[in-house]
Order: C-alpha cells, then structure tokens, then sequence
C-alpha cells in the first residue's frame, strides 16, 4: 500500500490548540472521521460465514488432522492457513499446501507452487464488502512455493514461502516467488477506540517481504525450524503527528511578522526614548527580514533508528528490521524466540522513541536554523541629536541581531560629535556620549528581545512543540495499532498441523482485531513428522561354498524400498541392485577365477538404510577328480582296455580253441583267455586301469577271457 499522499499543505488546527498537557486530547470537528459504529464488522460476521465467494472455490479437506499412524514420515508445506468467518482456510482446496507422506501417499518429493493470482481470489467477505484477499482486501499476496519430502529413512522436511523446490529459503525475496504479504488495516480503525481514533491514525498497513519458514527432522531428533522475513515495514498517517508541523509553521508565521514590523517599531521606540524638548532628533532604521518560510520545505522528513516522519504530511514509517536491529536489548526480526510478538512491548516502546525522537531532532533543526536566520540578519540604525548652533552627536549602529542580543556595545555603535557637547547631553540628562551609546545600544536589545523572545528560550520552544507527543500522540496511536492487528512471528504451536507428534514453524501469523478476532491468517507454515526408522537388514548366499570362477545368488530383506544396495566381497567392486518395495533383494554375486581360497564375507549395504548386513561363503578351487577321471581314467581305460582286450583276446583264444578242442578249451581256452586276455588285461587294462581308472582293468580282462574261452 502506498502512504498517504498529501496535496498542497491546508492549514490544521495548531499542535498547541489541540494538544494541552494533562488534558483530553480535542479534535476538529472537521478531522474527525466519519465512521460507521464499532462492532459493525463483527455483527457481519454472524452471518457471513458462507461467503467464500470467489468463483469456483472449492471446499474440502486439504491437509489431514492426523498423521497415518504407520507413516516412517511426513511433511506439509504450506503457505496460507487459519481461519475468518467461521471458515477455515485449510479447507480450500485450491490453496492446498505441499504434503508428502510415507508411505500411504505421495512421497518422497511433493511441490505445489501458488500464483498471486490464486492467493488472492479467496473470496472471504468480512463484511460491507470488505474482502479479507484479493486487491481491494485487507490482504494481498505474493505468489509463493510449498516444499514438502519425506524420506524412507525417517527424515522430512518441509517448507514454504520463497523457497526453492529444493526447500532452501531464498536470501530475501525471488522474481519467481515474492512471496510478500500487505496488510492495508485502515478499514479497521473504525471498528477500535473512539471518536479520536482518526486523528491519532488515519491510514494504517503493514508489509511484510518474502515470508518463507522451513523444519527438518532427522533420525527422530528434535525438528530444527527456521524462518525468514525479508523486512516488515509499518506505515501509519497520524493527523496528530502532522500537528507538529502545524506548530512550527505557527513559531515561524509568529516570527515572521515580528521581523517584518521590527523597522516602524524601532524608529517609534527610539523616537520616544530620546525625543526630549530643544533638541532635535532624527532616526533611521535599515532592516530587510529574512523569509523564514524557506526553512520550513514541504516535505520535512526527520529520521532515527529505522523510523522515518514526515511531519508536512504525518506519516510515520517504521522499518522494523532496521530498528531492531539498532537496540542491543530486542532480537533482531529474524532471530526471535518462537512465538514472538512483533509488536510486543519493548518494540512498541522503541517506535515510540523512535518517532519522538525523529519529530525531535527535525523540530530542533528548524528552531536552530530560525534563530541562525534572523541572527545573521544585518541591522542598520542612525540617530541624530543636535541642539542648533551648540552642538550635535551622530550614532549609527550597523550589526547583526545577534550581536546586538549579546551586548557588545563598545563595538557596536560609531559616534560622531561637533560642539559643545557637554550643553547638549545635560539636556539629555546624561554624563557622557558612551553613556548616550550604551542606551541606545539598550532600547535596541530590548526591543529585539520582546520582538523575538522565541530565540531567548529555544529549548523552551522545542520542549512546547515536542513535549506533549509521546504521551499525548505518539502512544495513543501504538495503541490503535496494537488493538487492529497483532503479528506473531516464528510461530510454533504446541501441537503441529498434522497432529500429535508434528511439530511446525509458521513464518508469521496475523490476527485481526486480536481483542475480538475478526480473523486469523498464517502465513508461510512448515510441518514435519519424522521418525528414527530402525532397519533389520539380513542376506543369505545360495550357494554358500562357491567355486573360484563361479557365483552365487544373493538374496536379503529388511532394507528401504528403493533404496541402492550394494553387495560386495573384500577387493572386490560391488554389484548394485535396488530394493522391491518390501525391502527385499536378490542379486547375483561373481567369484573371481583367482580369488583367495577359503571363507570369505559378502557384505550388503544400502545407501538409504545404511545398515549393513553381512553373510559367509566358501571359496574352493574347481573339484580335481572329477577332470582326472574324465581326461584320464575314460580316455586311457577305453583305449588300453578295449584295444587290448580285442586284439589279445580275441586272437589267442580263437585259435588256441579249435586246435585243441573243448577240452583244450577249458584248458587252453581257458589258460590262454585267462593267460592272454588277464596278462594282456591285466598289464594293458589293470595296470592302466588301476593307475588310470579301474574301468579299463575289468573290461580288458573279462572280454579277453570271455572271448577265448
């Protein structure tokens, strides 16, 4: 909202008439504001409670109550919440916040950034059309980002307002995301104090710069918030503030039309004074008043500690960061306690200081400036006395004001005598010409005294300018401020937005007319649930006793769903797999051809779990019988055993058994089988099938006998 602009300068009734230590405070009939009876509002909103008006609002349950109970984390985002008119804001679903929840909702990751142009369509009439947002409301809005991430581990964070969608809270505010808040109070001063409550405050808004809050929870550890306002600035027009001015400019009218009458008063002064009859007098008087209005600008601006006063128009800004910042025993705006007033006690006390002392130090300024003005401005006066054909004396006094208020005459006033003087200053009734000098130098003090008194006493003239204003003016009106809006910031509930075990961190939040709330609006809220998620992870290997060169299956459970895990063997590079969604995995594990033999430990380790879980093979060379018996015992008993067995048995018992008959057979046959076909098997089959394989030795020696017999 921009200040109260003021055109050419009207004149008010006088600081000083309106404003009398001790008594009520007396208004002009023609400051007073016409205003509808207190109370109007809050009769309005008996029955306005169904007037979420803006088109198409819808109404529904935008932020749970309470946590899942089986939820590892949870995390809300949001920027605009409380309630007006028996509406709660959380209800309205196109200002839903920013909520992950795991895992029975979105997660890990959810954003949700809001427009101005969403903000400030709530429609909630507060009465005689007055909207609580939107661009002619009590409350405007910058577009702003909702932050919510809960983690499979536990952890969540939230945050909202300038934030990135990563969560970080910008330094001040973002092109993207302003995130501001003006509150533009002045259609509520009417429903506070009394008849005087319009010239104490005529205008009131307060702005607030890139509201952002954020909360982290880790490990189940306390949550850690933080918040951020980029500057608050309080704009107040005080009618009674601008009364000042009207004081000084009635110091300076008063002075002006002293200097400007000061010549024809000097001359009569001076003609009554030394006239005396039988002597002749002339005077003459050179005086130009200097023009006192230029030391009085239009726009008189007094500063100090963040608070800035324009005493032509009254209005006060105070910049709350800076005056904080500049008292050693308040918190700086975005270091406060949890649940802080922004306009507590000793805040409101240092505004008051603050705008007091500013009027001061302007008002002296100016009462110096005017004394400086008219004290530097040059006085010419001439007087002639002279008694015809005796004497005359001429004195001419050619000095500032100011050297004239301090005294000094002997340096003040030329003399010129011709005559018998002596005749002519007994008429005069005085002993010398100094004598004459000093009187003169006397009426003119005197004179400029009365005139001028106010540069007698300046610290008399500031004390009656300033004297009434920190309790007649300026705590009055902090106190119509404090009854129209009340900002608490780093707000932190007991109990956090999404139930018992939340905890949250608002940025700020507003209550309007807090001594009989009118509305209550949060802005920039954070909330989290976190937990210390304990994993339970185990792996087994199928099969446990592996071969150099081969691999086993890793199969476990117990690790976070999703999460990177990966299995490995001491000096090896690991194989990353991913967990299914009930933790488990199962991932296939190579063995080295030349790794070590022995036992060996297969580590698994997920990069969200951190938990690891291990498991023991055994690595074994390649079984060694096995390739002997086929290379060996196969090859060499079928070659020597066979061929052996063929060839001898074959030819010896054929032939030995027809020469000799059946008889010979079993002899010869039998003998030359035996002897043939064993000696032959047994040294070509037993011995190579023995030492090679005990195949050969059976097959050689019964095939031998078989056939020779």
């Amino acid at each position: 909202m921009c200040l109260h602009e003021v055109g050419p300068r009207s004149r008010r009734p006088s600081f000083g008439c309106q404003l009398e230590q001790g008594k009520p405070l007396s208004l002009s009939p023609s400051l007073e504001r016409s205003a509808p009876p207190p109370g109007r509002l809050k009769r309005w909103m008996a029955y306005t409670s169904s007037a979420v008006l803006a088109a198409g609002l819808a109404v529904a349950g935008s932020a749970p109550a309470q946590a899942a109970p089986d939820d590892v984390s949870e995390a809300l985002g949001k920027f605009l919440g409380g309630s007006a008119v028996n509406i709660d804001l959380d209800d309205i679903a196109e200002v839903n916040g920013a909520l992950a929840e795991n895992p029975s909702g979105e997660h890990p990751l959810v954003t949700n950034p809001l427009g101005a142009e969403v903000l400030n369509v709530v429609g909630l009439d507060l009465g005689d059309g007055l909207q609580l947002f939107g661009p002619n409301g009590v409350i405007q809005l910058g577009a702003v980002n909702q932050y919510a991430e809960a983690a499979d581990d536990g952890r969540a964070e939230a945050a909202s307002g300038a934030v990135a969608d990563q969560g970080g809270i910008a330094v001040g505010a973002s092109d993207e995301f302003p995130s501001d808040a003006t509150l533009d109070l002045s259609a509520l001063l009417s429903e506070v104090g009394g008849a005087g409550t319009s010239y104490l405050v005529e205008d009131l808004s307060l702005q607030l710069g890139a509201v952002s809050s954020s909360i982290e929870q880790v490990d189940g550890a306390d949550p850690v918030p933080a918040y951020q306002i980029a500057g608050a600035t309080l704009n107040i027009v005080s009618p009674a503030v601008g009364g000042v001015y009207d004081s000084l400019e009635g110091t300076v009218d008063e002075l002006q039309v002293a200097l400007e009458g000061l010549s024809s008063e000097l001359e009569s002064l001076l003609g009554a004074e030394l006239g005396v009859a039988g002597v002749g007098l002339s005077t003459d008087v050179t005086f130009t008043p200097p023009d006192l209005s230029a030391l009085l600008p239009e726009n008189l601006i007094g500063e100090s500690s963040g608070v800035t006063v324009n005493l032509a128009t009254g209005a006060v800004t105070v910049d709350l960061e800076t005056l904080l910042a500049a008292n050693p025993d308040l918190p700086n705006l975005n270091a406060m306690p949890a649940n802080s007033e922004l306009l507590s006690g000793p805040v409101v006390a240092a505004i008051a200081d603050g705008i007091t002392q500013a009027v001061t130090d302007v008002v002296t300024e100016i009462v110096t400036n005017l004394e400086t003005s008219i004290s530097e401005t040059q006085l010419g006066v001439s007087v002639g006395l002279s008694v015809p054909l005796l004497a005359s004396v001429d004195l001419s006094v050619d000095a500032t004001i100011g050297e004239l208020l301090a005294g000094n005459a002997d340096d003040l006033v030329t003399i010129n005598t011709s005559g018998v003087v002596g005749e002519l200053l007994n008429l005069l009734g005085l002993g010398s010409v100094t004598e004459l000098a000093n009187d003169l130098v006397g009426l003119l003090t005197g004179a400029l005294g009365d005139s001028l008194d106010v540069l007698g006493d300046l610290e008399g003239v500031v004390d009656d300018i300033t004297g009434p204003l920190a309790t007649e003016v300026v705590g009055p009106l902090l106190e119509v401020v404090n009854q129209v809006v009340a900002v608490t910031v780093n707000a932190q509930p007991g109990v956090g937005d999404l139930g018992e075990g939340s905890s949250t961190v608002r940025a700020v939040e507003i209550n309007l007319l807090p001594n009989s709330p009118l509305a209550t609006v949060q802005l920039a809220s954070s909330t989290v649930r976190g937990t210390d998620v304990v994993y339970e992870t185990s792996i087994s290997a199928n099969p446990d006793v592996v071969e150099q060169g081969a691999e086993t299956v890793v199969t476990g459970e117990g690790f976070a769903p999703g999460e990177n895990v990966t299995v490995s063997i001491p000096g090896e590079d690991g194989v990353e797999t991913t967990a299914n969604d009930d933790g488990t995995i199962s991932v296939t594990l190579p063995v080295p051809d030349d790794y070590g033999i022995g036992p060996v430990d297969v580590t698994a380790v997920g990069d969200v779990s951190e938990t690891p879980a291990s498991t023991t093979i055994t690595v074994i060379e390649p079984d060694a019988g096995d390739e002997d018996g086929d290379e060996d015992g196969t090859e060499d008993g079928v070659e020597d055993g066979t061929d052996d067995g063929d060839v001898d048995g074959t030819e010896d018992g054929t032939e030995d058994g027809v020469e000799d008959g059946t008889d010979d057979g079993d002899v010869d046959g039998t003998e030359d089988g035996v002897e043939d076909g064993t000696d032959d098997g047994d040294v070509d089959g037993t011995e190579d099938g023995v030492e090679d394989g005990t195949d050969d030795g059976d097959v050689d020696g019964t095939e031998d006998g078989v056939e020779d017999g």
